[in-house]
């Protein structure tokens, strides 16, 4: 389960995966998403986060009751890898990391010394302590346009013991919901 503020755009998410999606259905969130919306609305960050983990808390102590799942392509769900594969998975993650490191830092190095090309060095527009510029002008690169449609109406069939799950990039199934603020 991940909690997430996007403090450019103001919003929040819940994100759900696993036994998470049958804990916390659609109107949970929607309930919770939107009394921690009141809360970052008003600046209250720390107090956000610590109703968000006393709610999550009280949600988990419960088993869920039952409810149905709907699912929008979604296969079945992914089963975990065995925990004693962890350090074999953690070794290799470092071995991956020195090595790309290692490549990044020899690129450095070698480029590192080579000298710039005389025009390039900001001497030639110094003199007398004094920066000379002889051409001076804007240049409109580029621009750029994002457009997010917010939704207004909850989805039809949402609230209850209903969750909405969909299937991500990685194959696995996940739920949640958000909100601006």
């Amino acid at each position: 389960m991940l909690f997430l503020v996007n403090m450019e755009d103001r919003e929040l998410w819940i994100s759900t995966c696993g036994s998470a999606i049958s804990y916390f259905t659609d109107s949970i969130i929607d309930d919770l998403t939107y009394d921690l919306a009141q809360q970052l609305g008003d600046g209250d960050y720390a107090g956000a986060v610590e109703s968000f983990l006393s709610r999550t808390e009280k949600i988990l102590s419960a088993p869920p009751k039952g409810q149905t799942t709907t699912m929008t392509d979604a296969p079945p769900p992914v089963q975990p890898a065995p925990k004693d594969h962890f350090w074999e998975t953690v070794g290799m993650a470092a071995m991956v990391g020195l090595a790309f490191g290692g490549i990044v830092a020899g690129i450095l190095a070698a480029t590192h010394n080579s000298l710039p090309n005389k025009t390039q060095s900001t001497m030639n527009y110094v003199s007398d302590g004094r920066i000379h510029l002889t051409a001076n002008r804007d240049i409109f690169l580029n621009s750029s346009l994002r457009k997010v449609r917010i939704q207004q109406n909850p989805p039809p069939g949402g609230g209850g013991s209903h969750s909405s799950v969909h299937t991500g990039s990685s194959g696995r199934v996940h739920g949640g919901g958000g909100r601006k603020f």
